[in-house]
């Protein structure tokens, strides 16, 4: 069969040939346009972009509110957030930090410590806040080694107790007019420099005058959302006080986002007490054009309650995260300074398991409550929200519902699923997982399975009628103390040595405030003479003086003998109800 051509296919061919090009040039620049939209997604990503935008869409919204005890108020504006955090990042440039660097501060929360913070990002460094609990500053002293930063910065004024501690650990080179002095460190070789920064002047200029005055900007063009980009610390274990975690900027973004988008009520302010760098405390708020407000600790704060309710008052504040260990003082002051009625729209409870004790404790302070259940490696992993009336009816541990995103196993002791409804270890998959423990890559891999599903040390089981997660239960032997998590191998490491001590347990017990109480128990040498508040007062010596609030035993009790399992352990699920048993009945 004979096929015949049109008689205009020279033509045709040619339009055809026109049209594939055509087509080729279109979709190419499709493919480009696609693709340079998302990098310039990926960009956003990043925490210099976000405060850049911020700065240009709403320069005058106030970023950060902070309050000292005399109620003196200080601010800083989205505009001058970013213009002084990339005037640090260019002093930092300057002194030869580099991107991935990590920077270790011990500046108390303030506007410093926040533009520290974001300059560090912007610089493309890491920044790491550390503090001295303990007077031998331990703790202090691990992280940097782990973390293996060239470069410290030390409040200035006043002396704080870090400088205190680094001027008997460390050599210091001042040079007059300068902000940074040399540092030889035996125990830490890689530390070199370390800058002090004040708020008068002196030897140095005020740090945030210091920034005003200068005109160099600096922002690392080489920050991809990959970049480490957050790092807070987590539960540590029975040889080390704390862990370290690390996230991307794109993941600490995404929990900023997470949080302000589970957060149901609309609040204009926000109080954080929390420190700067743990997780719970990412300022999605700030992210989204809300104004962050936080107590200035610059000077040590004498009444810290008192002041927390005054800043809640003077502020306008609606909507808080307060640590467990300042609420019962809170409460105490409500008839005077709120005549009984509510201080807050809503109340964050997160970092431990709540029961509904804990939340009838609450109840007055706030209208709403939200109930965080999270970690530090995985962002969060489930919220429940509450109005003050729903509490009588609220169950013991429920942590309400997946975050977007999240999804959960639970196991038992061989890794197999439980049946629905059993309890069982969590095993999570999170769009905010974290890098990893920095300098730690077996560490880091142990947590995970081999379907990478991430292994916490946390037990729960999964309500089959509403899906909600009701976690309340560990796998190691942790007290969790208000904002501390403690192990208490610490605790009886400090109290052995006593010659009068043969043998100490120290165990967690039930706090309707704090969640657990510190309990220490002790079997003395025969004949041996020793009182609970030596004991208190031994425990108290190893920690900073001004501090010593945050870790306090409530009970010491002492025994001939200790409970024990069918196997000869010590019974210490046993130990904790005795001791708990004893409190309850004003017995200590």
């Amino acid at each position: 069969m004979a096929i015949r051509l049109p008689s205009n296919i020279g033509l045709w061919c040619h339009l055809s040939g026109f049209m594939v090009a055509l087509v080729y040039v279109v979709l190419t620049l499709v493919a480009f346009h696609l693709q340079e939209e998302l990098i310039m997604a990926n960009g956003e990503m990043t925490w210099n972009h976000k405060l850049q935008e911020l700065s240009r869409t709403m320069p005058q919204v106030e970023a950060l509110v902070t309050y000292d005890e005399a109620m003196v108020r200080s601010s800083l504006n989205m505009e001058e957030l970013y213009t002084l955090s990339a005037r640090f990042a260019y002093l930092l440039k300057q002194e030869g930090v580099l991107p991935g660097d990590y920077v270790v501060t011990t500046a108390p929360m303030s506007l410093e410590a926040t533009i520290i913070l974001f300059g560090t990002l912007f610089a493309g460094a890491v920044p790491a806040s550390l503090e001295i609990t303990f007077r031998d500053g331990e703790a202090l002293l691990q992280c940097m080694t782990k973390l293996k930063s060239r470069h410290m910065i030390v409040q200035d004024e006043p002396w704080s107790e870090v400088l205190k501690f680094c001027k008997s650990k460390f050599e210091i080179s001042f040079y007059p007019g300068s902000i940074w002095a040399d540092v030889t460190a035996p125990r830490l070789p890689c530390l070199e420099r370390m800058m002090l920064i004040k708020r008068s002047g002196g030897r140095n200029q005020s740090f945030i005058e210091l920034l005003r005055t200068s005109n160099d900007e600096y922002v690392y063009e080489g920050i991809t959302p990959e970049s480490v980009g957050w790092f807070c610390f987590t539960t540590g274990t029975e040889t080390d006080y704390i862990r370290m975690t690390e996230f991307s900027h794109k993941t600490a973004i995404t929990i900023g986002h997470l949080m302000h988008q589970c957060k149901v009520t609309v609040c204009r302010n926000r109080l954080y007490e929390n420190p700067w760098f743990w997780v719970s405390s990412i300022p999605g708020d700030i992210l989204h054009g809300k104004t962050r407000v936080m107590p200035d600790k610059w000077r040590i704060i004498n009444d810290y309650p008192l002041m927390l309710v005054k800043l809640i008052q003077t502020e306008g504040v609606e909507m808080a995260d307060l640590q467990p260990l300042n609420v019962k003082p809170m409460l105490e002051l409500l008839d005077n300074y709120s005549e009984g009625k509510p201080l807050l729209k809503h109340l964050e409870c997160g970092g431990m398991p709540v029961t509904r004790s804990h939340m009838e404790a609450l109840r007055p302070l706030a209208r709403r409550f939200s109930i965080i259940y999270g970690s530090h490696e995985l962002g969060i992993i489930s919220m429940n929200v509450l109005k003050a009336e729903e509490i009588q009816d609220f169950p013991d541990y429920d942590n309400g519902t997946l975050a977007p995103g999240v999804q959960m196993r639970l196991v038992d002791s061989n890794g197999q699923d439980v049946e629905p409804g059993q309890k069982g270890r969590i095993l999570v998959k999170s769009p905010c997982m974290f890098r990893g423990y920095p300098n730690e890559p077996d560490r880091t891999a142990a947590r995970f399975n081999k379907d990478n599903w991430f292994m916490s040390y946390d037990q729960a089981r999964i309500e089959q009628s509403n899906g909600h997660v009701f976690s309340g239960g560990r796998i190691d032997v942790i007290i969790l103390h208000g904002q501390y998590m403690l192990f208490p191998c610490w605790l009886d490491a400090v109290v052995a040595p006593h010659p009068a001590i043969k043998k100490v347990i120290s165990v967690p017990f039930s706090d309707v405030v704090l969640f657990h109480a510190i309990g220490i128990c002790i079997i003395k040498h025969p004949g041996a003479s020793l009182s609970k508040e030596e004991v208190i007062q031994l425990v108290l010596s190893h920690v900073v003086p001004g501090k010593e609030f945050l870790i306090r035993p409530k009970a010491v009790l002492f025994f001939d003998k200790f409970p024990t399992k069918p196997d000869g352990t010590v019974d210490k699920p046993r130990l904790s109800d005795i001791v708990a048993e004893h409190v309850n009945n004003g017995m200590v």
